[in-house]
């Protein structure tokens, strides 16, 4: 195995252990951890751009694994665009929609990339922009008064939140996919499939 391929698959073991601490942290509703690994997943980001040498063109190794997971992240973005189209929509799920058409068109560009690289990108973008897009719904909840018991949430606001959580971690294993299965062509065999 060549040093490119091995730096790529260690750090695709450091992002699976991240997502692995994040998955059980959410689970066991301890948010602080789920932040932490959030914090820790933005790190691994500029470490694997900067370390793994991610091209444009390169060979897909492993199409069906890349083209599920790529696929699985445009299927739950688009069903987080048809939240904000139901009738009595919530708020929340109304002001996400853009966020996730967004993600959905980046990632069905992963999907059909020939390298890395775009699904680095899908990854930068749904690990930095959710934050902006949650922040004034965090706002709005914090501005309640104390005394007042809030509505019911229509069912399209913990779907949004589900959504947009399924979203952030396919977009680790999103990471995880692309660099197990992508590797640099070689001069010997540039189209052939690694074995």
């Amino acid at each position: 195995m060549d040093e490119v391929a091995s730096r790529r698959e260690w750090y695709a073991s450091l992002w699976g252990a991240d997502l692995l601490v994040g998955i059980l942290a959410s689970a066991g509703d301890a948010m602080s951890v789920v932040a932490w690994t959030w914090l820790t997943a933005l790190g691994l980001l500029v470490a694997t751009v900067w370390r793994t040498n991610l091209r444009r063109d390169e060979r897909l190794v492993w199409p069906r694994s890349f083209r599920w997971v790529a696929h699985a992240m445009v299927a739950v973005a688009v069903f987080g665009v048809a939240l904000a189209a139901m009738p009595h929509a919530a708020r929340g799920a109304q002001w996400l929609a853009p966020f996730f058409a967004m993600i959905a068109a980046l990632a069905w560009r992963a999907a059909v990339a020939r390298g890395p690289s775009a699904v680095f990108l899908t990854v930068t973008v749904t690990l930095f922009t959710w934050v902006p897009f949650i922040l004034p719904l965090a706002i709005k909840c914090c501005r309640r008064p104390p005394h007042l018991e809030p509505p019911p949430p229509h069912w399209t606001e913990p779907a949004m939140f589900a959504a947009l959580q399924i979203t952030v971690l396919l977009a680790g294993l999103l990471a995880i996919a692309a660099l197990v299965s992508f590797r640099p062509r070689t001069d010997e065999l540039p189209d052939a499939r690694a074995l």
